[in-house]
């Protein structure tokens, strides 16, 4: 066959044919592929860091190494992370002044991705990310995470509107080199302790639109 004839592949093509045939995710991390770039949001009662912690400790039985790049007063503690199954002793946690996010966090992952030594790689924005017309930061992330094959996770966090500071915006995409927007969000149970964590999918580009089932969740001491 002629080579004119073959048909041409785009980049969402692409996407579609690394995904199985026939079957459609049922878990949080069948959707968020190695190379690429996913970002979860949430307000404080969220449950995108339980997630994101959740998601780290699955990759790192796997064998995958790890780093965490965190504001300096963030509210990730590292006994819950452990209680989520993370490997402390194999996570490099980078805390940050607040003085140098949001761009010192972006260098930071991007110095960390192109060593090639990580398989996956969170990056908290709950601070605040870049303006949304600045977006080379994230190209230059994404091409670096699709090189290296690194999972790369970016929390952001929701606005407040204008009009009511009680209110919360819907958080957008930081831009169309995400592959994957999640909103993770978390409702108490009847038993003590007990919280049940319900995922809004917002962008998959590897098509069609997933709806994950809930799963359940054990809060942390100081919840119960």
């Amino acid at each position: 066959m002629s080579l004119s004839h073959l048909p041409l592949l785009r980049g969402r093509d692409l996407e579609r044919a690394s995904q199985p045939q026939g079957s459609s995710p049922t878990q949080l991390h069948q959707l968020a592929p190695a190379g690429r770039v996913v970002q979860f949001s949430g307000d404080l009662s969220g449950a995108q860091t339980s997630c994101a912690a959740a998601l780290l400790a699955q990759l790192q039985r796997r064998g995958e190494t790890s780093a965490w790049i965190t504001p300096t007063h963030s509210g990730v503690y590292a006994p819950d992370l452990h209680a989520h199954g993370v490997d402390l002793e194999a996570l490099l946690f980078i805390r940050l002044p607040d003085v140098s996010l949001p761009y010192g966090a972006c260098r930071a992952a991007e110095l960390l991705l192109h060593s090639g030594a990580f398989g996956i790689l969170v990056l908290d924005f709950s601070a605040g990310a870049p303006p949304p017309h600045e977006r080379a930061w994230l190209s230059r992330l994404a091409g670096a995470a699709r090189q290296h094959q690194t999972l790369v996770l970016l929390l952001t966090a929701r606005a407040p509107t204008r009009s009511m500071a009680s209110t919360q915006t819907p958080a957008h995409s930081l831009g169309p080199l995400v592959f994957l927007h999640a909103t993770p969000s978390r409702q108490r149970t009847g038993d003590s302790g007990g919280f049940e964590v319900h995922h809004e999918i917002h962008k998959y580009k590897a098509g069609g639109h997933p709806s994950l089932p809930p799963t359940r969740w054990r809060g942390p001491w100081g919840l119960r």
